[in-house]
């Protein structure tokens, strides 16, 4: 068990007591992954680790602190951006606003995070461009769906708003190199922020990227910096620490019974888009010559009712982690209403946040029982601090995974491909339309 001082618990001994591997193949792969540790430790000395070194930061704090504060006149804000460039500002946003309420103090923060022209344009009919702001992200500059967002956003926006008010309803955070979105944000007069360029996305969400979302709805970066930091500085000075127990039990699945498939399942929406965030770090980071885990969403006590049989039942080539609050009863039973139904007993005095828990512990028990390796994360309160130390757990499991791995955890190759051959599709579109039409 994680010890009390970090802001989150982790149990791994759900792995060996499943019975998925011994003791003896866990001892072995730890020893491999503190290997592992010492080279990330080197990399982290020689400047290796600027993704974790963000949490160290605080000379970039004024630039867009003062940013936030002014988006916070805006009813609305529109963030643009795909994959890394959103999912760390959803995942912190997710603390603050969910898809049924938001604090109406602040804007309630929109993302368009993938392209669907139905979801484009129904955003665009309820937004106000007089109140709304936009924050378009892209590391490159180059993102051909955020660029063709912005461009048809702008071209709707013009029709309301004079040049110079357009310009203070947007901010760029991009490559500080050439690029298009750099050359768009001069030419319309765009504030632009930096985005650190030795830093890739899905790594970026102690930066500005993730930060400034959370920022504009009154949220605390150095707070998310500070969680970080607790993980990060317990990495670097003890040879065991969560990450590295966590990586031991994933690395000796893979290389005792060959398990590549990492299941996610938090026990809380609001854990929904942290969980989206991993899947994109953990698959775009691993997936390489021919290695990786394939990550899969579930979300509890949801997936229970539709997942749960074939995790329980089927084959057993999955690893779990179980991710939750510990959340405390906001409800006084009255259980006078419910004395007609004596079956509802169980319930009666029974808060939400019991039955949550009860369904958890013995989702646990039970899939453990059944030989299914599973660890168990669990935070006191999901906040800033806490979502910050999750964020550094991962991306450290991810650095030692690649590590072990023997990949490298900064490119995509295979997307990068992908992206050039759209490219050509689009400058001559019959070449696609024959092909595959």
């Amino acid at each position: 068990m994680t010890p009390a001082l970090l802001p989150y618990t982790q149990d791994i001994s759900g792995v060996v007591a499943s019975r998925a591997i011994t003791q003896d193949a866990y001892d072995a792969s730890l020893i491999q992954t503190q290997t592992a540790l010492e080279s990330l430790r080197t990399a982290g000395e020689n400047g290796g680790c600027p993704m974790l070194e963000a949490a160290f930061w605080d000379t970039d704090l004024p630039a867009f602190q003062s940013i936030g504060n002014t988006y916070r006149r805006f009813h609305s804000v529109l963030v643009i951006g795909m994959g890394g460039a959103a999912l760390g500002g959803r995942a912190l946003t997710a603390l603050f606003q969910s898809w049924v309420m938001s604090d109406s103090s602040f804007p309630f923060v929109y993302f368009l995070d993938n392209l669907d022209p139905e979801i484009f344009w129904e955003i665009m009919s309820v937004l106000n461009p007089r109140t709304t702001g936009i924050l378009v992200i892209s590391k490159s500059g180059e993102t051909p769906e955020t660029l063709i967002q912005m461009m048809r956003c702008l071209e709707y926006w013009q029709d309301f708003l004079t040049s110079y008010e357009l310009s203070s309803h947007v901010t760029v955070i991009t490559d500080p190199g050439k690029n298009t979105l750099s050359k768009i944000a001069k030419q319309m007069r765009f504030t632009t922020l930096e985005h650190p360029p030795a830093i890739g996305g899905r790594f970026s969400c102690l930066t500005v990227v993730g930060l400034l979302p959370l920022l504009i709805l009154g949220g605390d970066p150095r707070k998310v910096r500070r969680g970080a930091g607790e993980v990060i500085n317990t990495v670097f000075t003890k040879t065991i620490s969560p990450p590295v127990e966590g990586v031991a039990a994933l690395w000796a699945l893979q290389q005792e019974r060959k398990i590549t498939t990492h299941v996610m399942m938090p026990y809380g929406d609001a854990f929904g888009a942290l969980s989206s965030w991993h899947r994109q770090l953990w698959a775009e980071s691993l997936g390489k010559n021919g290695q990786g885990f394939t990550p899969v969403l579930a979300m509890g006590p949801m997936d229970q009712h539709s997942q749960l049989q074939l995790y329980m039942d089927g084959p057993k080539d999955k690893v779990f982690t179980f991710l939750s609050e510990k959340q405390l009863a906001r409800e006084k039973p009255k259980p006078e209403i419910w004395k007609d139904f004596p079956e509802l007993n169980y319930l009666a005095y029974a808060s939400l946040e019991d039955l949550l828990h009860a369904q958890r512990v013995a989702t646990t028990q039970v899939m453990i029982e059944r030989g299914c390796p599973l660890r168990v994360m669990q935070v006191t309160t999901l906040n800033e601090v806490t979502m910050g130390a999750l964020f550094a757990h991962f991306m450290i499991e991810t650095l030692l995974m690649a590590a072990l791995m023997e990949v490298d955890p900064l490119t995509q190759p295979a997307v990068d491909a992908g992206k050039a051959l759209a490219k050509r599709f689009l400058l001559n579109p019959d070449s696609y339309q024959k092909a595959f039409l």
